[in-house]
């Protein structure tokens, strides 16, 4: 039996992670503890997290969250396309450039994406769609 550091509780050692550098060789937190505290750990900043990962894709151009959050209050957190709200937002950029250009929701960046950024592909399904109108 081993009590947990951190809940206080005496449980089996069988409830410990392997620790080899450990005197007793197991971790001072049971695993329910330790994974608490890895979930909490993970939440925390995740939007910062997500916003870092998106900025190693404008490698051209300096993008902030101070800017992002600007772009964001500028657009009432609604889609430069489509004007729905965002869940989340995408920074939607030039591909040739790397130039940002606005905040887009997720479907209205992957339809300019699936499209290739190609003007004459989105006018033609536009003339698609009003062929087809009723």
């Amino acid at each position: 039996m081993k009590t947990c550091s951190k809940c206080k509780i005496e449980k089996n050692k069988s409830e410990f992670y392997k620790d080899n550098r450990a005197p007793d060789k197991l971790t001072r937190k049971c695993k329910e503890c330790a994974k608490e505290d890895e979930r909490k750990y993970y939440n925390k900043d995740i939007e910062k997290r997500r916003f870092k990962a998106k900025l190693k894709r404008f490698p051209k151009e300096s993008f902030t969250l101070e800017k992002f959050n600007t772009m964001l209050a500028e657009q009432q957190n609604n889609c430069a396309i489509c004007i729905l709200p965002m869940n989340p937002p995408c920074v939607d950029h030039n591909h040739s450039t790397g130039k940002i250009r606005m905040l887009l929701c997720h479907k209205c960046n992957t339809m300019i994406g699936l499209a290739k950024e190609n003007k004459n592909i989105l006018k033609r399904a536009i003339e698609y769609i009003d062929k087809f109108e009723s």
